[in-house]
């Protein structure tokens, strides 16, 4: 899927035959006793919204973590070291906030918590824009000790 996504040969032609075989396994798990994914899980529509967000996150954050190192390594001249501290402060933040996500949804429910998450992605959307792409390696930059 992610090649027929952002690849250069045939993408259509990928992007069809991965939902070709993602209908292939559906149908086959349909006609299984004991599937590997039990279908019922779907029919909950909270849950298969969250499943559904959790994969566009995922697949947003799979560029991220692949070409960020890269990037840190040939033009912000860090070593392999460094690039992979530069994923702490996301990493720890990520965790964190997974871990207190039941609490605050409880506490608040999913709409506020939903739409605090919108205010912060296009808070931080702004400050590249205004700032300029260095603003993300602001972290980087000040666990390598050049802020």
């Amino acid at each position: 899927m992610i090649y027929g996504l952002d690849g250069e040969i045939y993408p259509l032609a990928f992007v069809i035959a991965d939902f070709l075989i993602l209908l292939g396994f559906y149908f086959y798990e349909k006609g299984q006793t004991h599937p590997l994914m039990p279908l019922a899980l779907f029919k909950n529509k909270v849950r298969f919204g969250a499943y559904l967000v959790r994969t566009l996150f995922m697949m947003a954050m799979l560029p991220y973590w692949f070409l960020l190192p890269q990037v840190l390594q040939a033009n912000y001249g860090s070593s392999a070291l460094e690039s992979g501290f530069a994923f702490l402060p996301l990493t720890i933040t990520t965790f964190l906030t997974a871990l207190q996500l039941p609490k605050l949804t409880k506490r608040f429910g999913n709409n506020r918590i939903l739409f605090v998450g919108e205010i912060a992605f296009w808070w931080t959307n702004w400050l590249i824009c205004y700032y300029g792409y260095d603003i993300e390696f602001l972290c980087q930059s000040w666990l390598d000790g050049r802020f």
